[in-house]
């Protein structure tokens, strides 16, 4: 007889039936599957949050493209943003790529609304003035009848008559002076703009003659403004 065991320890442990067995295991298999979906839920936040920082990157470089692919990007979220297509062609012709940027600016007149007449005209103006510094007299003409057929005439004329003064072309501005007054003698507003290009290029008393020829072109009621303006423009230059 063991007289140093407890009587509680004669007592024969409850041993679990195989139903208790089967739950317990459900119950860890559950407790796995729990787990594992929280683990996945954690790894589609973390390829979220990935996407959403890639996703502002694209849309920075969207914002301030600096390369060609980033530009052809931005161009097609934004079709008919002119600065847009305007920074576009400036990026190619710093880098001296005439054709490539005379190749964007017709891109985007392919792609711009046609609706869209001022979005148009500032295309219009960027391929003229790049016509003016890196093309011929022929492809400049050819852009320039171009534009004229495709936009109001007077917004492209007096476009190109700042494009030659500013560049300091005291000829090709006095030619298209003559060409502007062969189609617009009836505008008060086309006369003075000559005028203003014509002193702007220092040919001064080409201006005033241009003066005399508006006053005996135009109207009586136009005369007042005209002179008044016209002082104006000897003042300024």
């Amino acid at each position: 007889f063991l007289w140093d065991v407890k009587p509680e320890d004669l007592v024969k442990p409850e041993e679990k039936d195989e139903e208790d067995i089967d739950e317990d295991e459900e119950e860890a298999d559950q407790g796995k599957k729990k787990k594992t979906v929280a683990e996945r839920r954690k790894s589609a936040k973390e390829k979220e949050a990935q996407l959403r920082e890639v996703e502002r990157k694209l849309m920075g470089s969207e914002d301030n493209p600096q390369t060609v692919d980033q530009y052809e990007r931005a161009v097609l979220t934004r079709p008919d943003d002119a600065d847009l297509w305007i920074r576009y062609i400036s990026y190619h012709l710093q880098a001296t790529e005439i054709e490539k940027a005379r190749a964007v600016a017709r891109q985007a007149l392919q792609t711009i609304g046609v609706s869209l007449a001022a979005e148009r005209l500032k295309v219009w103006t960027a391929l003229l003035s790049l016509e003016n510094l890196f093309g011929t007299q022929e492809s400049l003409k050819s852009s320039l009848d171009e534009a004229l057929r495709n936009n109001d005439e007077f917004s492209v004329y007096s476009k190109m008559l700042k494009i030659f003064s500013d560049s300091n072309k005291p000829l090709e501005t006095e030619q298209l002076v003559q060409r502007m007054l062969r189609k617009l003698k009836g505008s008060p507003e086309c006369w003075l703009l000559c005028c203003s290009a014509l002193m702007k290029c220092g040919l001064a008393d080409k201006a005033r003659n241009l003066l005399h020829r508006a006053i005996a072109a135009l109207p009586a009621r136009e005369h007042v403004n005209l002179l008044c303006k016209f002082a104006l423009l000897e003042n300024q230059y």
